[in-house]
């Protein structure tokens, strides 16, 4: 467990260097924000999608990147050599890149609730819930994406190459019932969807869909098991 700590900590400095990672976390979610509040626009019905949004940063860029760049420069196979174990090598990445989503989003909560005066979640514990589980589906998508991408160079840019349409097809930066109809058909079919309409629905209190839950529970277990089949540590 000692090491466990210690190696997330290293982790967790590591990844604060990272000056884009840092961007799209932390400075992205709010520049959303102070466009569309400044507009007028309902923070209460845009801000879940800026949650999902920085949970699809940190797994759909951030985490296939990181993995990648460890297997390409040898770093996995050093690892899976000594006493630290590669579940512990993944572990630790988990709890940064969960912490690293979790400090963007308290700054975003924080900064919508002193300007704009964000309510909070009618169904609080349904939030917490559904941004646990939104993050376990995106990361373990992030993990297929480091499993089958060759180097760090091709992880990052499938990963943005799949982060940009979908963040705005799915109605995390634009909501979904501004896009037009066969754009929206499009965007229900992209995994960040169900996060999307799972923390919308969470904060406004109507209540979260069994085929939502079921979807998020789809993509964690089955980008879960893809991801440990295919994934190479050298």
């Amino acid at each position: 467990m000692r090491a466990f700590w210690k190696l997330t900590v290293a982790e967790f400095k590591l990844f604060i260097r990272e000056p884009l990672a840092i961007f799209f976390i932390l400075a992205f979610p709010l520049i959303l924000l102070w466009l569309n509040g400044s507009q007028g626009g309902r923070i209460d019905r845009l801000l879940p999608g800026y949650v999902a949004l920085i949970l699809a940063t940190v797994g759909l860029t951030q985490l296939p990147s990181v993995l990648a760049t460890y297997r390409e420069r040898g770093i996995l196979r050093r690892l899976a050599t000594t006493p630290v174990r590669p579940a512990t090598v993944l572990g630790a990445q988990l709890v940064v890149h969960l912490a690293a989503s979790t400090i963007g989003v308290a700054l975003l909560l924080a900064v919508a609730s002193a300007f704009y005066d964000l309510p909070l979640p009618r169904a609080v514990p349904a939030a917490v819930f559904v941004y646990i589980a939104g993050a376990l589906a995106l990361y373990a998508i992030g993990f297929v994406l480091a499993a089958l991408a060759p180097n760090a160079r091709t992880a990052n840019a499938v990963g943005f190459v799949i982060y940009f349409p979908m963040i705005f097809l799915s109605g995390a930066v634009i909501p979904r019932e501004a896009l037009s109809t066969s754009m929206r058909r499009i965007g229900e079919f992209l995994p960040l969807a169900p996060v999307v309409t799972a923390l919308r629905d969470a904060w406004s209190g109507t209540g979260i869909t069994t085929l939502t839950l079921a979807a998020l529970a789809a993509m964690i277990a089955v980008a879960s098991a893809v991801g440990i089949r295919l994934f190479r540590w050298g």
